[in-house]
């Protein structure tokens, strides 16, 4: 089976792709990596998660996951960037479980992308993307009377805001109607709670009618089960940069 190496493993989600990879049948977690001083670093994974000893340790460097088939990236912008020398030094596939990055950033990560695969997406929900598709042809013929509204709900632990996802859907809606680009569609985002991610775009015209397409998740396992299944699919692929609409356009009929 293909071996995973996982950095940023104590976060919310870094324990979340732990209990989905522990399920899987196709690959397993082969490395689970902590900042420096981290209060795990040197404790079984069990620790995160509330099982039975696993007999995997958390380490602090990177470079113990060099035996790994892939990596998966889920600590923050900043760390990810930090990290980005070191995945070009061992030269396996990454997986970007994070969001945030400034223009600069895609221009190093691309850079890297010319010696290793990397993937990386502002959501890895199979679901969004049927749903992104959704909205692309909802957009795609509308008039410039009609009204664009963009709502994003997340957590309130969430850094970014807007969302990542956010973002990705306003572009996709300028890419499928590029007569919308002058339009001011804005972006209303709003942290509470435990939310693990809610999407909604309300299109309203002048003739009192309204659409409001909507995706919403409930459960971070969709998001770890599409982390897995796209760190499964990057091992095959050649070096370069690729987005989740690579991954879905192979994969979406398997999950």
């Amino acid at each position: 089976m293909l071996k995973l190496g996982l950095i940023g493993c104590t976060g919310k989600f870094g324990k979340d792709i732990i209990k989905y990879i522990l399920q899987s049948k196709t690959i397993i977690l082969n490395k689970a990596i902590a900042r420096q001083a981290n209060q795990f670093v040197g404790h079984d994974i069990s620790l995160l998660i509330g099982s039975n000893n696993t007999g995997i340790i958390i380490t602090d460097s990177i470079k113990d996951a060099a035996n790994c088939d892939v990596l998966v990236d889920c600590t923050n912008k900043e760390t990810f960037i930090n990290n980005l020398p070191k995945y070009e030094e061992i030269l396996k596939p990454v997986v970007i479980a994070t969001t945030g990055f400034s223009k600069d950033d895609f221009i190093k990560i691309n850079q890297v992308a010319k010696k290793i695969p990397i993937v990386f997406s502002p959501n890895y929900s199979f679901g969004f993307y049927n749903f992104l598709e959704t909205v692309k042809c909802a957009v795609s013929n509308l008039d410039r009377e009609t009204d664009l509204q963009i709502i994003e709900y997340h957590h309130n632990q969430k850094k970014d805001s807007p969302s990542g996802t956010a973002i990705r859907i306003l572009n996709a809606i300028l890419e499928s109607n590029p007569k919308l680009i002058d339009k001011n569609i804005n972006i209303n985002s709003i942290r509470a709670g435990s939310i693990v991610g809610e999407h909604r775009v309300l299109l309203a015209n002048c003739n009192n009618e309204e659409i409001e397409l909507i995706h919403k998740i409930s459960s971070r396992e969709s998001l770890s089960k599409g982390v897995v299944k796209s760190a499964i699919w990057l091992c095959s692929k050649p070096n370069g940069y690729y987005s989740m609409d690579d991954v879905a356009k192979d994969l979406i009929q398997m999950v």
